[in-house]
């Protein structure tokens, strides 16, 4: 998008950004989370200003190397402050989004009763009592086919969807979600935990204890792991969920078991491949899917009461968990799906109902990745500004969840996407104005005498053009260049045919 906004320096693109994005940064205080995330510069421009520019990009139609190299008189963050900022591994991005995305969920929890917004009753609280709170677990590819000094990354990654091999990551998100509003709370970019698959040439070693260490070392664990660490920090930041939703790739017993020390889960499992005990027999999904459906030969849904083996049974712990089945047949067709819920006092609508909100994690993907850049943010193959560069793709996500949730817009992700970037040309609109006046003005300065009557003409004519937009500042603009030139100006006033 080529609007003048993209000539402006850090404070002028705030200034220039529509007052939902001030508002947003403002009130949950984007510049407080920083700092106590540590992420912070000691000399030239600010953290929060950087962030603010790079948060820009994809609402003004530019990436790095255009607004930093086109708008060199204007953009005054020069690149490489950019990407130092990006390539930091002491930053903290991780308890960065912890942080927001807590703060934006209890600010939609809670009515506050003495802010204006309050008062006219905008807010109602996210989480009703009857929509359960869920955390949504998946993972999406992120190609990096033409690179060639990336850190950590996988050789050959298996792409289920479009059935082809890629070289790049994994990136594994839990989602929040509510059936309504989706917030990203955390995520890991992961490669494979094979080490002949994992190229670790061009790694950069840290200290231990340093947040780009760590970050690296998720790359080398498999998804079952990350997923485990995921589900330990989100409990210990005491983050409260109904249920945990998954797909069938991580509905094994492994890992229902683990997190069923945190949360329940409600999962689609495989047909194949795992036994549970059903009437102190071990059976597959398709064994007791036949003996079942004996019994339920015209119903489109039925369930029954199952165990699960405890994988990581500790002394005190049950070795079987108390699961249920409920057996869905889809639409116009005899195959069906199996979903498991380790809390067997729902219901099977409830069961499957909740399980429906997992598809909101699909449409969180397709969403950043069209529009708000969440796989290639950046080019860079510093694995510490891929971290970076995905953390402020999620900001942007909950900027919008905040948008849609705050006016109570039925618009997609997509659509207040595009209507942000609508915004702000209307707004720097008049910059641009301003500019052509001024430059306008210097050349009938310097006109001559024998050109002083075409000049007049040609005032009065900008004169009529500027009144006509109804814009003050412009006017006065007008009437300032104009003193200089020495010619009276007044307010156009109508014709008679008019």
């Amino acid at each position: 998008m080529n609007s003048p906004g993209n000539r402006a320096t850090a404070q002028a693109c705030y200034e220039t950004s529509t007052s939902t994005m001030k508002h947003f940064f403002e009130y949950f205080a984007i510049c407080k989370i920083l700092n106590d995330s540590g992420i912070r510069k000691i000399k030239g421009c600010s953290a929060i200003s950087i962030f603010f520019a790079y948060f820009m990009l994809p609402f003004l139609g530019q990436n790095i190397f255009t607004i930093t190299t086109t708008c060199k008189e204007y953009f005054i963050i020069k690149k490489d402050s950019i990407y130092n900022f990006l390539n930091s591994h002491t930053f903290g991005w991780r308890n960065f989004l912890f942080n927001l995305s807590k703060k934006i969920i209890e600010y939609f929890n809670s009515v506050a009763k003495k802010t204006r917004d309050a008062k006219r009753n905008k807010h109602k609280p996210l989480l009703s009592k009857t929509r359960p709170k869920c955390l949504v677990l998946d993972d999406t590819c992120m190609y990096k086919e033409r690179s060639k000094f990336l850190e950590n990354y996988a050789r050959k990654l298996w792409d289920h969807a479009l059935q082809v091999h890629f070289k790049g990551y994994l990136i594994v998100m839990a989602l929040f979600t509510d059936g309504i509003s989706q917030i990203p709370v955390d995520f890991a970019l992961t490669a494979t935990s094979n080490k002949k698959n994992i190229d670790t040439t061009y790694e950069k070693k840290y200290h231990f204890n340093s947040n780009g260490y760590k970050r690296r070392e998720d790359a080398k664990k498999s998804k079952i792991d990350v997923v485990k660490e995921m589900i330990q920090r989100l409990s210990k930041r005491k983050f409260k969920f109904d249920f945990v939703l998954m797909d069938s790739w991580y509905g094994v017993p492994i890992l229902i078991s683990y997190i069923y020390k945190f949360y329940h889960v409600i999962c689609n499992i495989k047909l194949n491949g795992f036994k549970y005990k059903y009437k102190n027999d071990l059976l597959g999904v398709n064994e007791i899917y036949k003996k079942e459906k004996a019994k339920n030969q015209r119903k489109s849904m039925f369930s029954c009461l199952i165990q699960v083996e405890n994988k990581s049974y500790l002394k005190g712990e049950k070795k079987y968990i108390d699961a249920k089945i409920v057996f869905l047949r889809k639409r116009d067709s005899k195959e069906y799906m199996a979903i498991l819920s380790t809390n067997t006092n729902l219901c099977d609508k409830d069961i499957v109902r909740a399980y429906a909100y997992r598809w909101d994690i699909e449409v969180f993907f397709r969403t950043s990745k069209q529009f708000l850049r969440l796989d290639n943010g950046t080019q860079s193959c510093n694995f510490d500004a891929l971290i970076a560069s995905i953390t402020i793709a999620c900001t942007r996500y909950c900027f919008l969840s905040y948008v849609q949730r705050r006016d109570e817009d039925p618009m997609t992700h997509g659509a207040l996407f595009q209507a942000c970037c609508d915004e702000l040309p209307e707004i720097t609109f008049e910059q641009a104005i301003e500019q052509v006046l001024n430059i306008t003005f210097k050349a009938l300065a310097m006109a001559s005498k024998s050109q002083e009557n075409d000049a007049r003409e040609l005032v009065k004519q900008l004169e009529s053009l500027v009144y006509s937009l109804k814009c003050n500042k412009l006017k006065k603009v007008f009437n300032c260049e104009v003193a200089k030139l020495g010619i009276p100006v007044g307010e156009p006033q109508p014709s008679v045919a008019a």
